[in-house]
């Protein structure tokens, strides 16, 4: 499967986790002669909205980007610099370490 955006991740997520909570209350209600109806409403509702649990509307996604001095000094093969952030008090970041023979210690 796949996905486009968080968003739909999400929705795949919670569709899967109501469809099991769905479940378990389902047996629980025939297990001990309770309604079913009840259950769903006083468990699977959120009191927010009072509906069954909904993928978040507001969601941010925050590219992070690092500061200038603390990305890594190497260029890409597209002769783009690396979008990586340093390691080990180095200039570059794991891979170009390595990438550059360099013994990590």
């Amino acid at each position: 499967m796949e996905f486009n955006n968080i968003q739909e991740v999400n929705k795949f997520l919670l569709d899967i986790i109501n469809k099991k909570i769905k479940e378990v209350l389902n047996i629980i209600a025939t297990d001990y002669n309770l309604d079913y109806k009840e259950l769903i409403i006083k468990y699977l509702k959120t009191p927010e909205t009072n509906t069954i649990l909904e993928v978040p509307t507001n969601i941010e996604i925050v590219k992070k980007t690092l500061n200038d001095t603390l990305r890594c000094k190497a260029e890409t093969r597209s002769n783009t610099r690396c979008k990586r952030s340093c390691k080990n008090n180095s200039q570059f970041c794991n891979i170009h370490y390595k990438k550059n023979n360099i013994i990590l210690d």
